[in-house]
C-alpha cells in the first residue's frame, strides 16, 4: 500500500507460496477489507488489524473475478474457469449460482445498482430480482479463434475466450450508462446494459481495449 509520502510498503505476502496475485478488489460495502486473487485462491485482508484469511480455494475452478452485493456484505460471487460460484455467509460455504447453470468460464462479475452482470467467454449476461441470467451482449466466435485455441492448448480450448470481454464500467453521473471493453473495441449502453452499440475506433492503435 502507499502512504501519505507516496512510498510503498509491504502489506502482506504469502509464506512459501509460488503463485502470483492476479487481481485486487475492494468494495464500498466492506470498506476496511481488500480481496486478493491468486491462481487458485482468494484471500480477504482486514486493513485495520492487518490480518488475512483464505476465503476460497479450488484445484480446478480457478478464480477470475469477484463481486459483492452492495446491501448484503456476506453475499459474494466468484467467477471461475468452470462456473459462477456464490456464497451467502461471507465465504464459509460456496455453491454454484442459480444465475448461470452452464460450466463456462466466468471472466467478469460486477454488481451495479440492483443488477448482477457476468460474462462468459464471449457473452455478457445480466440478472436482477433473483432471476436467471439474461443474455444482453455477445461477440461472435470465429474460425480463427477456434484454430488459435487448439494450437495454444488442445485440452483447454476455452482459455482463448477469456480475453474477449475485458471489463465493464458504470458511471456515477448517469445510472443508465455503462461501458464495455472487449477485444473488438468499446461498447456503450444507455439503458442499464440491455442494449449495446459500438463506440468509434478512430485513433485507437488496437481494437482490443
Amino acid at each position: 500500500e502507499s502512504g501519505r509520502e507516496n512510498a510503498w510498503q509491504m502489506l502482506w505476502s504469502q509464506a512459501g507460496a509460488n503463485t502470483p496475485f492476479r487481481r485486487l478488489f475492494s468494495f464500498p460495502s466492506l470498506p476496511d477489507f481488500i480481496f486478493a486473487l491468486s491462481s487458485d485462491k482468494v484471500f480477504l485482508g482486514d486493513l485495520k488489524n492487518r490480518s488475512w484469511q483464505e476465503v476460497y480455494q479450488s484445484s480446478n475452478r480457478f478464480p477470475l473475478s469477484l463481486a459483492i452485493h452492495p446491501e448484503d456484505p456476506d453475499r459474494w460471487w466468484i467467477g471461475t474457469e468452470r462456473v459462477l460460484w456464490e456464497t451467502e455467509d461471507g465465504g464459509k460455504t460456496w455453491s454454484p449460482s442459480p444465475f448461470l447453470r452452464d460450466s463456462d468460464p466466468v471472466s467478469l462479475v460486477l454488481f451495479d445498482k440492483e443488477r448482477l452482470f457476468f460474462a462468459t467467454e464471449n457473452t455478457l449476461f445480466v440478472s436482477s430480482a433473483e432471476n436467471s441470467g439474461r443474455e444482453v451482449f455477445a461477440l461472435p466466435s470465429t474460425e480463427k479463434d477456434l484454430l488459435e485455441a487448439e494450437e495454444s492448448d488442445p485440452d483447454k480450448t476455452g482459455s482463448v475466450y477469456l480475453s474477449k470481454i475485458h471489463d465493464l464500467l458504470s458511471t456515477q453521473d448517469n445510472d443508465a450508462k455503462l461501458f464495455l471493453a472487449t477485444q473488438d473495441g468499446v461498447f456503450q449502453s444507455l439503458d442499464h446494459g440491455y442494449r449495446w452499440e459500438p463506440l468509434s475506433r478512430s485513433g485507437l492503435q488496437s481494437a482490443s481495449v
